[in-house]
């Protein structure tokens, strides 16, 4: 097998740069004997960013459609071009796509998008985590009341939360069915993503609750979480996100953990 040209580098660099910008002229020696070949490439490159393309709106329907097709196209184009894939793995690809709708500025009239979208990438996440034992409820039936309120939870791969000040478990709906006409956009939403078996869940909750489960899942014990939500709502009981933590495989098992929870 002959060495590389030395102008390699430089020439596949020029061809991956060329290949994500319509603005960028065609790299020379990309054809057959090293000659041009404008239009095979402008084939290529466009099946490229077509694929491309066609990962986001897959990532992130409920935008698209909010949005509608040509606008998202329009963003999604944008996108491509300043982002080209880090691995070869597309369900990877889109990761900063959240942060790129919040720094937009023809989105600075929409900002709840880059929370929606927010919302989609977790979606894509808990998807596609990988599986861990579950905390059950026989090991904190084991658990006295001091190390109930000491024990800190480790989260499982697939749990997110979402908290923001736009309606984005209404924008979210978008995958399934058109907005609804009186939705109100800033009516403060926020939203469990996590996966049960092989079926993801995207459920509200309420404020305490989400206060509780962000500071469970920042690492606070339960009695300091639970004092948080409190402070939301004097009557706050956790027993309902307690509930749901157990039915949707939150966190999980505290055989690794238990020791130093007990010990603490």
């Amino acid at each position: 097998m002959s060495a590389q040209s030395p102008h390699w580098p430089s020439r596949s660099g020029a061809f991956a740069g060329a290949l994500l910008d319509p603005d960028t002229l065609v790299p020379d020696g990309v054809g057959k004997d090293a000659e041009a070949a404008p239009k095979r490439f402008s084939v290529y490159r466009n099946n490229v960013v077509v694929s491309l393309m066609e990962a986001l709106a897959a990532a992130y329907p409920s935008t698209k459609s909010l949005l509608g097709d040509e606008n998202f196209d329009r963003i999604a184009r944008a996108f491509v071009a300043l982002h080209p894939p880090q691995s070869p793995m597309m369900q990877n690809y889109g990761a900063e796509f959240p942060q790129f709708t919040a720094e937009l500025a023809a989105l600075s009239e929409l900002p709840f998008v880059a929370d929606l979208t927010g919302v989609e990438w977790a979606w894509n996440k808990a998807y596609h985590a990988l599986d861990q034992e579950p905390l059950t409820a026989d090991e904190l039936a084991g658990l006295t009341p001091e190390q109930s309120t000491q024990l800190t939870l480790l989260p499982s791969n697939a749990t997110h939360l979402i908290r923001s000040q736009w309606c984005v478990f209404d924008l979210f709906q978008c995958r399934f069915e058109p907005l609804a006409q009186d939705v109100d956009f800033n009516t403060p939403q926020n939203v469990l993503i996590t996966r049960s078996d092989f079926s993801v869940q995207v459920i509200p909750l309420s404020h305490s609750d989400s206060a509780c489960l962000a500071s469970l899942l920042d690492g606070e014990p339960l009695g300091k979480a639970v004092a948080n939500a409190m402070e939301i709502d004097a009557a706050y009981n956790p027993a309902e996100l307690i509930s749901l933590s157990l039915q949707f495989s939150l966190f999980q098992t505290l055989r690794d953990t238990s020791s130093k929870s007990k010990s603490s």
